[in-house]
């Protein structure tokens, strides 16, 4: 709405202030041309400043410019009590990094498309860049798991790495005073799982996992709306890209880039005149402003 009102109001100033040169004025009616001509004004400055502080306020002026391959455009969420998203530029540097406003994230890959531009989320408190099946099977894990913390979710998996079809295990029966051995199903197995104890008591959740075959409960997988399948190992893999162990290695190159740069492109003894340019330049703006002083109060 308020882009359509800004749009209608250019275009109601433009064509105010411009009657004059597609419609014949005789000269009776020419202060209220000029009367046309000043409202146009009002009309097309008001539409204009209304669209540019509407661009300022959202903050889409990124996504204005041109596509450029070697920049990223980060949706940075913060977090506390006023978790607004704002967006901004990120520079696409070595070692997968990606740099914005001191700020420095680590490049996972994935993102989406904006009309051409790389985009990608990224978290006040996270390292790295999110991508948007990671959030998605987070929720899952939540919802068909009741996982919410990542070292609970590591002890699960590892649980359910252990889930066999028919699985034999030896029990005491207090009628035969013996051993006997029981074949326990999938059903049995994930009740006897401490950590899906509350899962398996909820009739959603454990309906949920019990349609799931048991390379899905293995394997932790979920299916997404546009037909992907994740797993952990897809968790485990973007945890270990995500994780800031190159920063030294980023700072480390960047201090040697530049410490080659200035030394590589000067010949062996020769001095460099550039770097005194502003030295002197301040010098005889110095020198100037003096002379003119010193002429003044002589009188010359």
């Amino acid at each position: 709405m308020i882009v359509s009102l800004g749009i209608m109001l250019l275009f109601i100033g433009m064509g105010l202030m411009t009657m004059d040169i597609f419609v014949p004025i005789p000269p009776e009616l020419m202060q209220i041309m000029m009367m046309n001509k000043v409202l146009g004004m009002v009309f097309y400055f008001f539409g204009l400043i209304l669209m540019i502080a509407r661009i300022k306020q959202t903050g889409v002026t990124p996504l204005l410019d041109l596509v450029n391959s070697k920049r990223v455009i980060l949706f940075h969420e913060r977090r506390g009590r006023n978790p607004n998203t704002t967006i901004l530029y990120g520079r696409l540097r070595d070692l997968e990094f990606i740099q914005t406003k001191n700020k420095l994230f680590i490049d996972t890959g994935g993102g989406f498309r904006i009309a051409g531009h790389d985009c990608r989320r990224t978290h006040e408190t996270i390292c790295a860049d999110i991508p948007e099946w990671f959030s998605q099977y987070t929720y899952d894990m939540k919802q068909k798991f009741g996982v919410d913390d990542l070292e609970v979710y590591r002890k699960l998996r590892v649980a359910l790495q252990e889930l066999v079809p028919n699985k034999e295990v030896k029990i005491f029966d207090e009628k035969l005073q013996m051993e006997i051995t029981k074949k326990l199903g999938i059903a049995e197995q994930l009740e006897q799982i401490t950590l899906l104890k509350n899962a398996m008591k909820d009739p959603r959740m454990r309906s949920s996992l019990l349609s799931m075959s048991l390379d899905q409960l293995k394997n932790m997988e979920t299916m997404f709306f546009d037909g992907v399948t994740h797993n952990s190992a897809d968790i485990e893999r973007w945890i270990e890209s995500s994780t800031p162990n190159e920063l030294d290695a980023l700072e480390k190159q960047l201090y040697l880039n530049d410490a080659m740069r200035d030394r590589n492109y000067s010949d062996p003894g020769e001095m460099n005149w550039g770097k005194w340019v502003p030295l002197l330049g301040f010098l005889l703006l110095c020198g100037a402003i003096a002379a003119i002083m010193i002429q003044g109060a002589f009188g010359g």
